[in-house]
């Protein structure tokens, strides 16, 4: 039988090899200078670009829509420090911040047009009327050519992933939900992303349907883009009639898609019971933030009995009381803050983003099931978003 060779090797030399380049390494910085040879890395630079605290912007354009409905052109504004647009991907969108009678307040608006218009200095958001809205009226009646607007970062998670998502979106589109799919239209007709996208836009009639020549214009110019208008109220020729049901995306969509879905709030309840036992994975649907919910009386598990009550809420930050306002239950508490005059930091208010996080010390808030995006470890631990928690008895916040 033979016998195998085996040789070992000592790793006394590796040892003593690792302690000279212990030594040379000391000696190479004892011999650098002082000073840092770069004032700023090209990594800091790139974070500051794409994801800046504030951006100064004017608007350059208005543009009417529809009636109650504009678009608003935004521009670098360099006379105050911002010289380009932070990159964005389709379907992001910005919060614009506020000013209106002494409070200050943010609201996030869609970008509505192509990642590539970024790069070359312009930012489109479009702003439909609402009802009693806060905001939208006043944007819509006070900014003009000129007006300068601080808005955040491109931000939201609203995006196709080719890592994660299939190679077609079926885009679910209600009302003023359009707009994140018009990015996402224009993005893939000028090469942005590679994808196909088959857009359901339900809404009344024809003249309701926002942005109807566009789209019809992308579609004719792009293969990779089918738009299928849905109305309730109104029959015309190629066109589906009704509301985007089961029946309708089984006819559009392929054998695999991913849903991505934008609009009010009840079209969310309404597509999820649709779209229930079609077998979608969970990483193939993305629902768009519908923003704060204007009537939570009505949603289950709401405490009636808060109802009319004259609720405090007592501000602290660093064991200091800073202010002390009422409050409504039928209101969200950052709303109250900012009526009050009190800023907090605040993005998607949806309570997906976190930015507006704070610890409820004492007292109790109703926050809706299907509005609560915190982590586990924040439920656990008393944090809320103040832009989904509805106040019940007296709070104490600490921010």
């Amino acid at each position: 039988m033979s016998k195998a060779r085996v040789t070992v090797r000592s790793g006394f030399k590796d040892v003593l090899a690792f302690g000279k380049l212990i030594s040379v390494r000391k000696g190479i910085i004892a011999q650098a200078a002082e000073a840092v040879p770069v004032k700023d890395f090209a990594v800091n630079k790139t974070a500051r670009a794409l994801h800046p605290e504030v951006q100064h912007m004017t608007v350059s354009r208005v543009v009417s829509v529809a009636p109650g409905v504009k678009s608003y052109v935004l521009t670098p504004d360099a006379s105050l420090g911002t010289t380009q647009c932070a990159y964005f991907r389709a379907g992001q969108y910005l919060s614009v911040r506020v000013s209106i009678n002494g409070a200050i307040v943010t609201r996030p608006y869609s970008i509505s047009s192509s990642p590539a218009r970024a790069l070359d200095g312009e930012y489109i958001i479009t702003v439909k009327r609402i009802q009693d809205g806060f905001v939208s009226g006043y944007i819509l009646d006070k900014w003009r050519p000129g007006t300068k607007v601080d808005v955040s970062a491109p931000e939201g998670n609203f995006c196709y992933e080719p890592l994660r998502d299939a190679k077609t979106i079926v885009g679910v589109a209600g009302g003023s939900g359009i707009t994140p799919f018009l990015s996402l239209a224009q993005a893939i007709a000028d090469g942005t992303e590679n994808a196909r996208l088959v857009l359901l836009y339900g809404c009344r009639s024809r003249k309701d349907a926002l942005f109807s020549d566009l789209l019809d214009e992308l579609q004719e110019s792009c293969d990779k883009i089918h738009v299928v208008y849905v109305f309730s109220d109104e029959k015309v020729a190629d066109a589906e009639r009704g509301f985007v049901t089961r029946k309708i995306i089984e006819k559009y969509s392929p054998e695999k898609f991913s849903l991505f879905v934008c609009g009010p709030a009840a079209l969310y309840k309404f597509i999820a019971g649709e779209t229930a036992d079609m077998g979608i994975e969970q990483k193939y649907i993305r629902y768009e933030m519908f923003g704060e919910i204007k009537n939570p009386t009505a949603l289950r598990g709401f405490p009636t009995e808060a109802l009319g009550k004259s609720i405090t809420c007592t501000l602290m930050h660093r064991g200091e009381t800073l202010a002390s306002i009422t409050c409504s239950c039928e209101e969200s508490l950052l709303t109250s803050l900012e009526r009050s005059g009190i800023e907090i930091p605040s993005g998607c208010r949806s309570g997906e983003c976190g930015l507006c996080r704070a610890r409820l010390f004492s007292g109790s808030v109703f926050i809706p099931r299907e509005a609560d995006k915190r982590r586990l470890a924040d439920a656990r631990y008393g944090y809320i978003h103040p832009c989904m928690a509805y106040p019940t008895k007296d709070i104490t916040l600490i921010i």
